[in-house]
């Protein structure tokens, strides 16, 4: 099953492709309650990881608009297919 600070790491990493590194990271660790490497690696959970990876996405959709959701969306699907076994939160479940 897949857990969602995997989601979350797989979000973080897709960012740091499309806007770099720096960027991607100080967005990322914005979120109360993750703990990131500088490779993206999530280290630390804290909180319900729906939530967290929600906050992630609005925090990359402050930056760059609906893009942010669509990209994450498609490295989603690219990396654990269209049927998912977690509960995505609304923002992510609505464009899949």
């Amino acid at each position: 099953m897949v857990e969602y600070c995997e989601i979350i790491e797989t979000t973080i990493r897709k960012q740091i492709e499309t806007i770099g590194k720096p960027v991607a990271l100080r967005q990322a660790r914005k979120v109360e309650g993750l703990e990131i490497a500088d490779d993206g690696t999530v280290t630390c959970v804290e909180g319900d990881g729906k939530e967290l990876l929600e906050q992630v996405v609005d925090n990359f959709r402050s930056m760059l608009g609906p893009v942010a959701t669509a990209t994450t969306v498609r490295a989603i699907k690219k990396e654990y297919g269209e049927d998912i076994d977690i509960e995505l939160p609304d923002i992510i479940r609505k464009e899949f």
